[in-house]
């Protein structure tokens, strides 16, 4: 690809950044939030949410500004029918935005629906009793690989990339998702995910930091996957050019 400030995304790739919503992070972006976005931060009864909330979305119009060629603040959102949050101009970059603890990440692909999921390991809040299929079952019994906690949350992480892919997320239960699985040695490996009426989405496993687990969903067959992260320096970087462009402008 190119550099942070202008990057290129082909159509054969898939780019997966990864950031952390903390204080440092957000005080290298700019005002960029709209009005909608600084009153649905606001509402948050914690700061360290608000700083969470304003760190992931600050983050995803900085990257989303530099697929697309424009400001931060220029980048408009919406959501499709299922309330999925979408480009309101370009809708030849798809993208998915996902965050666990202080740790967010996006993935962005052109010419098909992306979705992704990232977890911590330790995840406690997550009831993964259920998750799986009658199908799913008979298969992880065939490939004889015990179903302790850190399969089902990988399996949990597939299902729910697959889900945010077809822009159902959790109104439709995990249980209907049916993953096609396979044996690498000890690890179980997960090549697609099929929703009824919604297709089928190839599957990508990815670790965000090390700690958390992490899975893609594209509805386009053999991209390739390229994964990086967002720091201060991009921004600063990134922020500079914008500077100069406008005193360029005002002279």
């Amino acid at each position: 690809m190119g550099d942070a400030v202008s990057p290129s995304l082909v159509e054969d790739d898939i780019h997966i950044w990864t950031w952390r919503l903390d204080s440092e992070f957000l005080s290298a972006c700019g005002d960029w939030l709209t009005a909608e976005e600084r009153d649905r931060c606001a509402e948050l009864p914690e700061p360290h949410a608000q700083i969470r909330f304003a760190a992931g979305r600050s983050g995803l119009r900085f990257l989303l500004a530099r697929y697309l060629g424009g400001e931060p603040s220029d980048v408009i959102l919406k959501e499709d029918r299922f309330g999925k949050p979408c480009l309101g101009l370009d809708a030849s970059l798809a993208f998915n935005l996902s965050h666990a603890g202080d740790i967010a990440a996006v993935a962005l692909c052109r010419g098909g629906e992306v979705g992704i999921d990232i977890e911590v390991e330790t995840a406690g809040h997550i009831e993964l009793r259920g998750i799986l299929s009658a199908e799913e079952k008979r298969q992880l019994h065939l490939l004889g690989l015990p179903l302790d906690r850190s399969v089902l949350l990988q399996i949990w992480v597939w299902k729910e990339a697959v889900l945010k892919a077809s822009g159902l997320g959790l109104s439709v239960d995990p249980a209907k998702v049916v993953l096609t699985f396979e044996r690498q040695g000890r690890r179980l490996v997960a090549r697609n995910g099929t929703v009824p009426g919604f297709g089928s989405y190839e599957l990508r496993s990815f670790v965000p930091v090390p700690g958390f687990v992490g899975a893609v969903a594209v509805t386009r067959e053999g991209l390739r996957m390229l994964s990086f992260s967002l720091c201060r320096e991009h921004l600063n970087e990134a922020c500079r050019m914008w500077s100069d462009l406008g005193r360029s402008k005002a002279s």
